[in-house]
């Protein structure tokens, strides 16, 4: 992969993280994106910007190897593992929120898994995520939760 995919990649997260695989457990693929039908929700709306993040992560991620990894786009900015093991990180406060549950990670230890089964994790979860959105019409009692050890 060459520098200029990795940034086009690392552009194309961003954008989509500050905006909103083969099959996963759902049974979806985000080898294309989902159809949600036509009539148009906050759920829908939002279910929909999720599968269009998925989509694209199915896409920067798909046939990486080893050497896409541990590139590093300049020194202070992360790898594409450190990227992927964010996003991973981010799919679970989106699937905790879809769930209406509070994300805790102070007693939870921190999982150690290979590129490839982050990303189907990742994948999976924003399934779930974009599936539970979908049917929602109130998004007001979906508060963003956390617990740590500082409270």
């Amino acid at each position: 992969m060459s520098r200029q995919h990795i940034v086009l990649f690392s552009t194309i997260l961003t954008m989509q993280l500050t905006m909103g695989q083969t099959s996963d457990s759902t049974g979806k693929s985000y080898e294309q994106l989902p159809q949600r039908g036509e009539q148009y929700t906050a759920g829908t709306t939002l279910a929909r910007m999720v599968d269009g993040l998925a989509f694209r992560y199915y896409w920067a991620t798909e046939a990486l190897t080893e050497q896409d990894y541990e590139f590093r786009a300049a020194d202070d900015l992360r790898s594409i593992a450190e990227l992927m093991q964010h996003i991973y990180d981010l799919s679970e406060v989106v699937l905790a929120t879809a769930q209406k549950e509070i994300v805790n990670r102070s007693q939870k230890p921190k999982e150690i898994l290979s590129p490839e089964e982050m990303r189907a994790v990742t994948l999976s979860r924003l399934a779930t995520s974009a599936d539970l959105f979908a049917q929602v019409n109130d998004f007001s009692a979906y508060p963003i939760r956390f617990s740590s050890e500082k409270g």
